[in-house]
């Protein structure tokens, strides 16, 4: 039977005034952490992160055979710090929580337990899962946008995408690399699991409003946040993210239409000129979002080559499963630009028998609209069928 040996890893950056608590914590845990859970083995890796205040000493006065010390000559990060320790940890299971004193170490006890009873390859402590919860109101809120958001994008539950006390296997780290050295490391390794199928539940653990200032700036943080999230999105499923903003941009087209469209169709003409210039817009939101859905697809294929794994939606599969949208692509293209030519084909053939147009201007505009679209179609479906087949070539090289 395998060992199962946890590393904790704390990563400091200038902490003199909680990380002598932190640790006598930790080290106090320890015994009942090992007594309360399937770990035969504990270990403490702290990470001083280029401290310049008294951090160092602090931790080297209760350096022992169960703590190990690492120390960055500059400050690289707190992403940084903890992938230092994990280098440095001797486990094949490992924890980090943060060195300010907001976690309790105990709450490893409920995480390693719940984890292994569902056999999870990671446990997420849930900051806000308990009425005590001490995090700011402002950050609280954050948190619930970037959950929702995630949980949104990955279509996956998950309910802290920022927390700082985790546990998981050692294993797995290699699906997760590479992660950022900075604070919004933690978003970016949530983000990463569940697109990589790592199985990761979630606990609720309690936590403590921090003493002193916070390093964390819910602007700058928070827009990091932001963008790393939509980065590993768009890395893995880009398709549903561009497919969400090219229909947000048909649906706009379609409301500028709205009223112009009835106008016309009550009395044959559009009797205001700021009409002229909805159409004109919303030609441009129209043809703009199929692009913009087209280049999703585009992604789709692209992301399909290098991850096996890749997954769409069940709705999506049903639709091209029944009309086999990406196969004829460049028949629907063609057949789109057909349409797209022949409205424009009788406005121009009129005036050239008659010098003269019965045809209203709009219907010049949806062919306008229409052959635009039909040629991004077709060549869409041409650069699709090129990146099947360069898939295809890698792939039989790999068999060979």
């Amino acid at each position: 039977m395998n060992q199962k040996f946890l590393s904790i890893v704390i990563p400091a950056f200038n902490e003199e005034e909680h990380i002598s608590r932190v640790l006598d914590q930790v080290l106090s845990s320890r015994p009942a952490i090992l007594q309360n859970t399937q770990f035969d083995e504990l270990e403490i890796v702290v990470v001083n992160d280029g401290s310049v205040d008294r951090t160092q000493e602090e931790i080297k006065k209760r350096a022992n055979e169960n703590v190990s010390v690492v120390r960055h000559e500059i400050n690289l990060g707190y992403g940084a710090a903890l992938k230092t320790g994990f280098e440095t940890a001797r486990g094949n299971y490992l924890a980090f929580m943060d060195a300010d004193g907001t976690i309790d170490p105990m709450s490893f006890v409920d995480m390693a337990n719940e984890m292994m009873a569902q056999d999870a390859d990671m446990v997420v402590g849930k900051r806000f899962g308990t009425r005590e919860s001490g995090m700011p109101k402002v950050r609280k809120l954050g948190n619930y946008f970037f959950a929702y958001l995630l949980s949104f994008l990955a279509g996956e539950k998950v309910e802290d995408t920022a927390s700082g006390v985790r546990i998981f296997k050692k294993n797995v780290l290699h699906q997760l690399y590479p992660l950022p050295d900075g604070l919004h490391f933690t978003p970016a390794m949530s983000s990463k699991a569940l697109h990589e199928k790592i199985k990761m539940c979630e606990v609720p653990v309690s936590y403590a409003q921090r003493s002193g200032q916070s390093k964390l700036n819910a602007v700058t943080d928070g827009l990091r946040f932001l963008r790393i999230i939509l980065e590993t999105v768009l890395i893995y499923n880009p398709f549903k993210v561009f497919l969400y903003l090219g229909t947000l941009s048909i649906l706009f087209a379609s409301l500028l239409m709205l009223q112009p469209v009835m106008v016309y169709l009550a009395n044959q003409d559009v009797l205001f000129s700021d009409y002229i210039y909805r159409s004109i817009a919303a030609l441009y939101f129209l043809v703009g979002g199929v692009q913009v859905i087209l280049f999703g697809i585009l992604a789709r294929f692209l992301v399909s080559t290098f991850f096996q794994h890749y997954e769409t939606s069940a709705w999506i599969h049903r639709i091209n499963k029944h009309l086999k949208v990406y196969q004829y692509m460049n028949y629907y293209g063609f057949l789109v630009l057909g349409l797209g030519l022949m409205i424009n084909g009788m406005y121009f053939g009129q005036y050239l028998l008659s010098k003269s147009f019965s045809f209203h201007w709009s219907w010049l505009m949806l062919g306008a609209a229409l052959i635009l679209i039909g040629v991004q179609t077709m060549i869409s479906g041409l650069l699709i069928k090129m990146i099947t087949q360069i898939k295809n070539v890698m792939t039989h090289r790999k068999r060979v």
